[in-house]
């Protein structure tokens, strides 16, 4: 399984739902944030996810596009001072349900439990796994992709440095969705994002 090193407040390890020792807990946590409905008002509406939906809908959803040794999947973010878990973000080529998942795009999305938002975590978190994952030279691009409305993950995404791409609607296997898409080539991950 890949590793990737703390960054300054946070530590990283990919969910893996196939290992015993680490399963159960696993499930916990990525129940845990899913039961805020502000959390999940733009991605649900506000509905809550019951423990058989997660099992039987979003685990077998995230393990079909989970790669331990490419580092797809869903992170957990943890305080690297006390290993307390905050939030996950997930890593993932985009139109990964498709029959043309684009490889050299990532798709990057996030969802941390709400005691711990505005704090700069979410965007702590994908601009250190953006640069490591950067590393890969088949990695050109990297996306997001969120509820127009959804103006807190729009700012994320700005401050990463990812420029407006489009509105769309987002095909997927769970339900399409109208969204807007923001990216930033590997090539501008280093560009000041002081003016975004």
């Amino acid at each position: 399984m890949v590793t990737v090193p703390n960054s300054a407040r946070l530590a990283y390890r990919l969910f893996n739902l196939d290992d015993v020792h680490t399963a159960s807990q696993d499930l916990d946590d990525i129940w845990q944030v899913d039961q805020d409905p502000e959390v999940m008002k733009y991605l649900t509406n506000g509905v809550t996810t019951s423990k058989e939906v997660l099992k039987n809908v979003y685990i077998p959803r995230l393990k079909s596009y989970t790669d331990i040794d490419k580092g797809f999947g869903m992170w957990r973010i943890s305080l690297a001072d006390c290993d307390t878990f905050i939030g996950e973000l997930i890593m993932r080529p985009m139109h990964f349900g498709s029959d043309n998942p684009h490889q050299h795009d990532i798709e990057l999305g996030w969802r941390f439990i709400r005691k711990y938002w505005g704090q700069g975590y979410a965007t702590e978190a994908a601009d250190h796994l953006m640069r490591w994952k950067a590393q890969d030279p088949i990695v050109k691009r990297f996306s997001a992709i969120a509820d127009t409305n959804n103006k807190a993950s729009t700012a994320i995404m700005k401050k990463l440095g990812m420029r407006f791409i489009t509105h769309e609607i987002h095909q997927d296997p769970l339900g399409d969705v109208e969204v807007d898409r923001y990216s930033l080539d590997v090539a501008d991950l280093n560009t000041d994002k002081t003016n975004q």
